[in-house]
């Protein structure tokens, strides 16, 4: 086997990145025979997404609603801290909507009042 595939799979006699997470550098691990980013443990992340994702073991930003700020006070389904995963969970009564995310005025018509559409977030007269 050469260089950028050293490892030997004898199951399939073909070379490979790697076969286990220590064939990989620090910081790296083993997926699907290649060396890629990931994590072990919170230890191996940092930064805007400090918390590791065994399952996946990739590190994300958040695993449980605690690990979110007041400001974006929900852990949505893509490890991101977010204001709402569906409508309900927006808090002002003036944002009727969500989207990425994000608590919005609107993201159809039949938010806005009589006379108005949605358009970009906003309800405008139409």
């Amino acid at each position: 086997c050469g260089v950028s595939q050293p490892v030997c799979d004898v199951d399939d006699g073909r070379c490979r990145e790697c076969l286990v997470d220590s064939q990989c550098g620090a910081g790296k691990i083993c997926n699907d025979k290649e060396c890629r980013a990931g994590c072990l443990s919170d230890l191996d992340c940092s930064g805007d997404k400090p918390k590791c994702n065994v399952s996946s073991r990739d590190c994300v930003a958040c695993l449980a609603n605690t690990d979110c700020p007041l400001a974006e006070p929900l852990c949505l389904k893509n490890h991101k801290c977010g204001q709402c995963e569906q409508p309900v969970d927006c808090v002002d009564p003036e944002l009727n909507g969500c989207k990425d995310g994000e608590c919005v005025v609107c993201t159809e018509d039949v938010q806005c009042k009589t006379g108005f559409k949605c358009k970009s977030e906003k309800c405008e007269p139409g």
